[in-house]
């Protein structure tokens, strides 16, 4: 395009010129991406096995970590833990481990419990770092009391069915070897949405208490497990502790009737959708 007198529109040209020079910056930003994605940047990522490990009080649990060079890594990663429950101590061998772009290393993890670690899960967290390079991943730990001598707990009938908004009866019956005392019931987890938990008498002064889990119409269906404990103590004042399980499963309308084991007082005819509540066998006993 030309002006009146003959000579070049200048606008044109600096358009042109505009519009090569955006191109090349669009071309420039494609190849740093492209570079990037072959080039990313080095890291290291963590893996730990076993995922969880379960204890007593006073027991120890290993895990062996796995730490692994990305991204073209490569130096000197120190291994680090946090999470752990009170009263328990984590070491590593070794505490730290050497990559070379593209490899892997291992180390234990060793955590040690101690008589007055509280029961319970914990979520470890286990990092590995370098400078400003860091990966990590969690691992489980449950602590759990000692197994005790003094006495156990075992829960009967093995199932009942009802349907939600009936009572489930269970007789727990105690087996007394060093523990002539009072005993007192808990349930410590996995109670349904809505429904209440009594045990009578409590505590229990003889060998056996009842266990009433009441449903509501509104309790959820499915399958879950109610944790007992049962917690005395001995000749000498030590606090003693036994558990038991209750399991809750939903019938579905195509499943059997009832079992005959069934308490007919609390547990009137199940409608097609029922709870079916087991205990576990055979019973685990605990103490601190």
């Amino acid at each position: 395009m030309h002006n009146q007198d003959g000579h070049p529109r200048r606008g044109t040209r600096t358009g042109i010129k505009a519009a090569v020079a955006a191109l090349l910056l669009m071309l420039l930003g494609a190849g740093s991406l492209i570079a990037a994605a072959n080039n990313p940047k080095p890291g290291i990522t963590v893996q730990v096995s076993p995922a969880s490990q379960s204890v007593q009080q006073g027991q120890s649990a290993s895990y062996t970590v796995t730490v692994t060079s990305t991204g073209g890594f490569s130096g000197a990663v120190n291994l680090a833990t946090a999470g752990l429950p009170a009263g328990t101590n984590g070491a590593f061998t070794p505490s730290s481990v050497t990559l070379n772009s593209g490899s892997s290393a291992t180390a234990t993890l060793n955590t040690t419990t101690s008589a007055g670690t509280p029961a319970g899960t914990s979520s470890i967290t286990v990092t590995a770092t370098n400078g400003k390079v860091s990966g990590s991943t969690t691992a489980g730990l449950t602590v759990n009391y000692k197994i005790s001598t003094s006495f156990s707990v075992s829960a009967t009938p093995d199932s009942v069915t009802i349907p939600p908004g009936a009572t489930a009866v269970y007789t727990l019956q105690l087996n007394r070897n060093n523990l002539s005392g009072p005993v007192s019931f808990n349930v410590m987890g996995g109670l349904p949405a809505g429904a209440t938990a009594s045990f009578s008498p409590g505590p229990a002064t003889g060998n056996s208490t009842t266990l009433q889990v009441a449903t509501t119409d509104g309790s959820p269906k499915g399958t879950s497990s109610l944790y007992l404990v049962a917690t005395g103590k001995d000749p000498s004042g030590q606090a003693q502790y036994a558990y038991a399980n209750v399991h809750w499963s939903w019938i579905p309308p195509s499943s059997s009737s009832p079992s005959p084991a069934t308490s007919p007082a609390a547990c009137p005819p199940a409608p097609p959708r029922a709870w079916t509540c087991r205990s576990a066998t055979p019973p685990v006993s605990h103490s601190p």
